[in-house]
């Protein structure tokens, strides 16, 4: 990845479905904020409900699309909220905790 190029990030959330996922939604963005922060990262974090990529209100790879489709055909609403990372879901189904997730930054930013 070249100095100028962040990664995309997408955060998406089963809230639609299940109104009791919203507090682990709300966990993730505030630890992903603090990771970006601490990383002095200024990256656009985009968040997409469950239902909205499933209809196809929103617009994703054909990649993206299959790995959410696979999960949420094989654990339903569970495997949220899940955080992609340009044409990956790189955690599913829990807020990874902050140094998990400054791994995953550090990782996908190599």
């Amino acid at each position: 990845m070249s100095d100028n190029e962040f990664p995309q990030i997408i955060i998406i959330s089963g809230a639609c479905c299940s109104p009791g996922l919203n507090k682990l939604d709300q966990e993730l963005e505030n630890t992903l904020r603090q990771v970006l922060h601490e990383m002095n990262l200024s990256v656009d974090i985009r968040k997409i409900s469950l239902s909205a990529v499933l209809n196809r209100v929103e617009q994703l790879s054909s990649r993206q699309l299959d790995q959410v489709t696979m999960l949420f055909r094989k654990y339903g609403t569970k495997f949220t909220p899940a955080i992609m990372i340009n044409e990956a879901v790189c955690c599913a189904g829990k807020p990874p905790a902050k140094d998990q997730l400054k791994e995953i930054m550090s990782k996908a930013l190599a």
